[in-house]
C-alpha cells in the first residue's frame, strides 16, 4: 500500500514536471503553440489508446496487436522493455553498471529508472517519450529566442517534428527514437553554444561547461546508436577546428581547447560504445598501436558495413527493397542466421575440506525427453506469435553465450535476443520436423529441421543441431545451436542474383525519397509486404520530401550564401553525409529504412537552423537581421 502511494505521488510529480516543461517549450507565436500542443496530445492520447487496446486485446486492428501493450510496428519494444524491467528489479547499481555490450544501453538505463520509480506498465515508455518530446521543443524554442535569425527555420523544425507521422508513431511505444531525437538536437544546440562562446569573449566557465555538456550528450548518444555517434565525432572534430580558426581567443589557446575536446569526445565514444566499435578503430581512438591501426581501420569499417548488409539481406522481411533489375526469381528471401555455439563451462567451485560425498549423477530419462519436447513446442508457439521474450526463455541467459555462423561470432544472450527478434518476426508457420533426441546425464543432443514460410511467401528449410544442458535448478537450456548448411528455399527456385553496390545505393536512395507507388511505377525499385501500413509510410515520405526541399532552399538561397562559412552548417551536413551512404548501402529492409531515416530527417531540419546561426558577436546585429515568422 505504501509503495502504491509513493508511486502515485511520483506520478503526480512527473505530471508537474511535464507542465513546467510545457511552459519552457511554449513558443511565443500562437499558431506554433497550437502545433506543439497538437503534437503532445497526439503522442499522449494515441499512446494511451493503443496501450489499452493491445493490453485488453480489444477487437481493433487485431492483426497488428502483439498483446501486453505492444504493436507489430514497434517490435523492438518487446526487447527493450523486458530488459529494462529485469535491470530495474536488480536495483540502482545494476542500472548504473548495465552491460555496455547490450543493445541501446542509454535508453534501457533511463527506462529502467522510470520503471523503478513508477512501476512496470508498458505505458511508462510513453511517459518517457512525452518528456523527450517537450524537451526537444524547449531546446528549439530557446535556440530561436537566443538567435533571432533562426526563428523561421526553428518554427519549421518545431512543426515538422511535432506533426511528423513517423516521429509520432515511434512515440507511441517504448522505443528509443524520442530519446535519440532529444539527444541529437541537444548535441547541436550545445555545439552552437560552444561556437558562440569562442566567437565572442566568453568566460572560461561557460566554455568548460559547454564542452562537458557536449561530451555527456555524445556518451548518451553512443549508447543508443554508436555509428551515429562515430559520425558526430568525425564531423565535430572538423567543427571544432573551424571554430578555433575563427575564434576571438588567441589561436594557440583556441586550437589547444579544440584538440582537448577532440580527445575527450573520442574517449567518450569508446567508453560508451567500445564493445560495438571495430577493434582497430578502438585502438586508434585510444592511441594504442597507431601505426598498425591506420592500416586496419578502413578494412574493418568496410567489413562492419558488409556484415550489416548481410544481416539485412539474410532477414526474410516482406518489405525488402529490390532493384528494378532483379526478376521475381531473384527476390527469394533468405533467412536470418541464428546459430549458437557451446560456451565455455563455468569455473569449478572448490569445495571446503573435507570434501562432501558427491551426489550420484542424474540420469537422462524419458521424462527428461518429454520435458525437452514440450519446451520446444512452447518455443515454436512463441516464435509463431512473434513473442521473442518467451522464445528466448529456452536459451542460456549468459554473457558467455556465443552465436556462430560461418566465420561470424557474436557473444551474449542480449545480442542473441536482438538478432533473433529481428529475424523471427519475418517468418511464419514455423515448425520442427525430423526430430532426433539423445541424452546422457545432464546433457542432451537434439537434431532436426526447421520448416517455415518467409514473409515473401517462400518455403524455407534449415537443418539444425542443438546441445541442451540441465542446470542445478533442473531447467534445460540450449547452450549450442548449429546450422551447418545454408538455407534451402522452395524446390526449383533460382539462385538469387546479388545486387551490385551501385544498384543497392541507387535503390536505397530512391526508396528514401520516392513514395513506393511512384518509385515502382518509374521502375526505380520494388517493395512488397508492409502489413497494410505502406500507405502510412508513403504519406511520411511526402513530408520527408517537403523537409528536404526546405533544407536545400535554406542552404542554397542567396541570402544564405555565407552559410558555408558557418561551422554549424558543416557539423550537421557532414554528419548526414557520413551516415547516409552506409545507411543506403546496408539497409535493404524498407521497414528499417523507414525508421532509421529519422536521423536524416532531423539533420535536414537542423541544417537551415545552423546555417542561420549568427556568426556576429553583436546582439544588435542579430536583431536587425532577424527574419520574422509569418
Amino acid at each position: 500500500m505504501i509503495t502504491l502511494l509513493l508511486r502515485s505521488l511520483l506520478l503526480f510529480v512527473f505530471g508537474i514536471g511535464l507542465f513546467f516543461l510545457w511552459r519552457a517549450a511554449e513558443p511565443s507565436e500562437r499558431w506554433l503553440k497550437w502545433i506543439v500542443a497538437a503534437g503532445f496530445l497526439a503522442r499522449a492520447v494515441l499512446g494511451q489508446a493503443l496501450f489499452w487496446i493491445s493490453w485488453t486485446r480489444l477487437p481493433v486492428l487485431r492483426s497488428l496487436q502483439m498483446g501486453g501493450g505492444y504493436w507489430v510496428f514497434a517490435q523492438d519494444a518487446t526487447f527493450y522493455f523486458p530488459q529494462a524491467v529485469a535491470v530495474a528489479e536488480k536495483g540502482l547499481r545494476a542500472i548504473v553498471f548495465y552491460d555496455r555490450g547490450s543493445a541501446s544501453v542509454s535508453y534501457v538505463q533511463l527506462l529502467a529508472c522510470m520503471i523503478a520509480l513508477i512501476g512496470r506498465p508498458t505505458s511508462v515508455g510513453i511517459l518517457l517519450n512525452l518528456f523527450c518530446y517537450l524537451g526537444t521543443m524547449a531546446l528549439l524554442v530557446r535556440w530561436g529566442r537566443a538567435q533571432p535569425r533562426t526563428r523561421t527555420p526553428v518554427a519549421v523544425a518545431i512543426a515538422a517534428i511535432s506533426l511528423s507521422p513517423s516521429l509520432v508513431l515511434w512515440s507511441l511505444q517504448p522505443l528509443k527514437d524520442s530519446l535519440f531525437q532529444l539527444l541529437f538536437v541537444a548535441f547541436v544546440v550545445a555545439c552552437a553554444a560552444w561556437q558562440r562562446a569562442w566567437l565572442a569573449d566568453g568566460t572560461w566557465w561557460t566554455r568548460a561547461a559547454t564542452g562537458a555538456l557536449i561530451a555527456v550528450v555524445l556518451f548518451l548518444l553512443a549508447g543508443i546508436r554508436w555509428y551515429f555517434a562515430g559520425a558526430l565525432v568525425a564531423a565535430t572534430s572538423l567543427f571544432l577546428l573551424i571554430v578555433a580558426f575563427t575564434a576571438a581567443e588567441r589561436k594557440g589557446i583556441s586550437f589547444g581547447a579544440a584538440a582537448m575536446m577532440i580527445v575527450v569526445l573520442t574517449q567518450s565514444l569508446v567508453l560508451s560504445a567500445g564493445p560495438y566499435i571495430p577493434p582497430a578503430l578502438v585502438a586508434l581512438l585510444t592511441l594504442r598501436r597507431p601505426s598498425s591501426s591506420f592500416r586496419q581501420v578502413p578494412p574493418e569499417m568496410f567489413a562492419a558495413i558488409e556484415q550489416a548488409r548481410r544481416g539485412f539481406d539474410t532477414t526474410p522481411a516482406s518489405t525488402m527493397i529490390r532493384s528494378r533489375h532483379l526478376t521475381m526469381a531473384d527476390t527469394t528471401s533468405r533467412p536470418a542466421t541464428m546459430t549458437i555455439a557451446e560456451p565455455a563451462p563455468p569455473p569449478p567451485v572448490i569445495p571446503p575440506q573435507p570434501p562432501p560425498v558427491p551426489a550420484p549423477p542424474r540420469q537422462f530419462t524419458e521424462a527428461d525427453a518429454t520435458r525437452i519436447r514440450a519446451l520446444l513446442d512452447k518455443q515454436v508457439a512463441a516464435w509463431n506469435r512473434y513473442d521473442v521474450v518467451r522464445a528466448m526463455d529456452l536459451y542460456w541467459r549468459s554473457p558467455e553465450l556465443e552465436i556462430v555462423e560461418g566465420t561470424t561470432v557474436m557473444h551474449g544472450w542480449e545480442r542473441a535476443a536482438e538478432e533473433h527478434g529481428r529475424a523471427c518476426r519475418t517468418l511464419s508457420s514455423l515448425r520442427i520436423t525430423g526430430l532426433r533426441l539423445d541424452g546422457a546425464g545432464d546433457m542432451a543432443s537434439l537434431s532436426g529441421r526447421w520448416d517455415a514460410t518467409t514473409a515473401a511467401g517462400y518455403a524455407l528449410t534449415r537443418v539444425f543441431t542443438m546441445t541442451l544442458r540441465r542446470f542445478p535448478n533442473g531447467d534445460w537450456k540450449i547452450i549450442r545451436e548449429v546450422f551447418p548448411s545454408p538455407p534451402v528455399t522452395a524446390a526449383g527456385a533460382a539462385p538469387p542474383r546479388v545486387e551490385s553496390r551501385q544498384e543497392r545505393l541507387f535503390a536505397g536512395a530512391a526508396a528514401l525519397v520516392f513514395p513506393r507507388g511512384i518509385g515502382k511505377r518509374l521502375g526505380l525499385f520494388d517493395i512488397g509486404g508492409g502489413r497494410g501500413l505502406l500507405w502510412f509510410a508513403e504519406f511520411d515520405t511526402l513530408i520527408f520530401d517537403l523537409v528536404l526541399i526546405f533544407a536545400l532552399r535554406g542552404v542554397f538561397a542567396a541570402r544564405a550564401a555565407l552559410a558555408w562559412r558557418n561551422p554549424l552548417t558543416w557539423l550537421v551536413l557532414l554528419t548526414m553525409l557520413i551516415v547516409l551512404a552506409p545507411l543506403l548501402y546496408s539497409v535493404s529492409n524498407f521497414g528499417t529504412l523507414f525508421r532509421l531515416r529519422e536521423m536524416i530527417y532531423l539533420g535536414l531540419l537542423l541544417i537551415p537552423i545552423g546555417a542561420a546561426e549568427s556568426r556576429s558577436t553583436s546582439p544588435a546585429s542579430d536583431s536587425r537581421e532577424a527574419a520574422p515568422v509569418r
